[in-house]
């Protein structure tokens, strides 16, 4: 691979991971979130240009629709497992982004898929960065909603399995 090409992959993954971050910032504010969570990249991936991430959905039988259904679903099963019923919820006002500088701000879900996506970045060494490695991203995780959202849709094995991901 040459060099001009290793940064032209570079440049694009850049852009694409900028793109990622913003959407998912809009996306948790539209829900009345600071912060964007893992599950928040997991939806803006879906979003995505390349539509590599949306067709891995499709082919394990799932979309945004049916992805967003099962995490709102598990937000509430884990509110009321700590005692706050659905009828006592608010729906989240939009908020505005926060005024500031300084290093990204993500919740810990969030921070951890990111830095999940630099490592297999850095382990990939070729090709750009693909919307498709947010879903792979996302079955990396163990702990919070994504995992168990993936788990309950039964798409967490299969994502880890790298014949199932459709570039």
């Amino acid at each position: 691979m040459t060099m001009l090409k290793k940064l032209r992959d570079r440049v694009e993954s850049i852009r694409g991971i900028a793109g990622l971050c913003t959407r998912a910032e809009t996306i948790a504010r539209s829900g009345g979130e600071l912060e964007p969570a893992a599950e928040h990249f997991l939806l803006a991936a879906l979003e995505m240009e390349d539509g590599s991430a949306a067709r891995t959905l499709a082919a394990l039988g799932h979309d945004r629709a049916s992805l967003d259904h099962a995490i709102r679903e598990q937000h509430a099963a884990m509110l009321l497992a700590a005692g706050i019923p659905q009828d006592h919820l608010v729906e989240g006002e939009a908020v505005a982004a926060p005024s500031g500088t300084g290093l990204y701000r993500a919740t810990a879900s969030g921070q951890q898929l990111l830095q999940i996506l630099s490592l297999q970045a850095r382990e990939r060494r070729s090709g750009g960065f693909q919307s498709v490695h947010v879903l792979e991203a996302a079955a990396a995780l163990r702990h919070g909603i994504v995992p168990r959202v993936l788990r309950k849709l039964g798409i967490s094995d299969q994502l880890a399995q790298p014949s199932q991901v459709v570039g």
